[in-house]
């Protein structure tokens, strides 16, 4: 059975980085992460991000993944079971199919302050 009628790219992708114990979920840990780290006045928030669509911000951001994925091409097509061939054929449909279902991601953000340190030791 071809792998590609199975998985995506993204799919491949996260499966990798699970085999790897890369922590693709760490975006939703930004608060914890600046609060143990001694930040106030935190906020976080999250922007929509359009993949193809949308005009040059979805247009980049397509770009940004697009690079990702060819950087990461020979591991997706071990993941995938698939050649070289096969791989750029499901990179144009994916990327065809973002464009017409207008296909977005979530972009996390968060900020704060951090204390002087002669602030933090008053206290």
């Amino acid at each position: 059975m071809n792998a590609s009628l199975t998985l995506t790219p993204s799919h491949a992708a996260i499966t990798f980085a699970k085999s790897r114990g890369i922590d693709l979920n760490l975006a939703d840990h930004l608060e914890d992460l600046l609060r143990t780290n001694d930040f106030t006045d935190i906020e976080i928030d999250y922007i929509s991000m359009p993949l193809g669509w949308g005009g040059g911000v979805g247009e980049r951001h397509a770009r940004n993944v697009y690079h990702v994925w060819t950087s990461v091409r020979p591991m997706l097509e071990c993941t995938l079971g698939i050649d070289t061939q096969e791989f750029w054929k499901l990179m144009n449909e994916t990327f065809e199919n973002y464009r017409e279902c207008r296909t977005w991601h979530k972009a996390n953000y968060a900020f704060g302050r951090k204390p002087l340190a002669s602030v933090r030791e008053d206290q």
